[in-house]
C-alpha cells in the first residue's frame, strides 16, 4: 500500500510540474508567435518557449517532484541531454507541422505537448534522478 501511495504522489506530482510547464511552453510559444510572426518561424518560437520552460522544469522537478538529494554533476548532463533530445522534437515538429504541412501553430505545440511529457516522465525518474534516495 505504501508503494503505491509513493507511486501516486510521484505521479501526481510530476503532472502538476508537468502541466505547468507544458502550460508555459505553450503560453509562451504562441505569446512570441503573436509577437514576432513576421520576423521569426515556429520552429524558433518554439525553442524560445521550451528554453524558458527548460528551466523551470528542472528546478521543479529536481525539488519538488523528486526531492532529489543526488549529484548535480551526475544529474544536470543527463537532464541537459534529455533537454536536447525536447529541443529537437519541438523543433522538428513544427517544421514538419507548419512548414511541410502548412498547418497552425496550435497544432505544433498540441503535438510537443503530448510527446514531451511521455519520454520525460520515464527519462526522468529512471535516469536523471536515478541516483536520488528513495524514501
Amino acid at each position: 500500500m505504501k508503494r503505491e501511495i509513493t507511486s501516486f504522489r510521484l505521479i501526481s506530482r510530476f503532472a502538476l510540474v508537468g502541466l505547468t510547464a507544458t502550460l508555459l511552453y505553450a503560453v509562451l510559444a504562441m505569446a512570441l508567435e503573436a509577437l514576432f510572426h513576421a520576423t521569426a518561424g515556429q520552429a524558433t518560437l518554439s525553442i524560445a518557449a521550451y528554453s524558458i520552460a527548460a528551466i523551470f522544469s528542472y528546478v521543479a522537478h529536481r525539488i519538488f517532484t523528486f526531492a532529489s538529494n543526488g549529484a548535480y554533476h551526475f544529474e544536470i548532463p543527463r537532464f541537459v541531454l534529455l533537454t536536447a533530445v525536447g529541443f529537437a522534437i519541438s523543433y522538428v515538429l513544427p517544421v514538419i507541422v507548419g512548414s511541410v504541412l502548412g498547418l497552425p501553430m496550435f497544432v505544433s505545440v498540441a503535438g510537443v505537448c503530448i510527446v514531451i511529457p511521455l519520454i520525460n516522465f520515464f527519462a526522468l525518474d529512471r535516469w536523471v534522478f536515478s541516483g536520488r534516495q528513495v524514501s
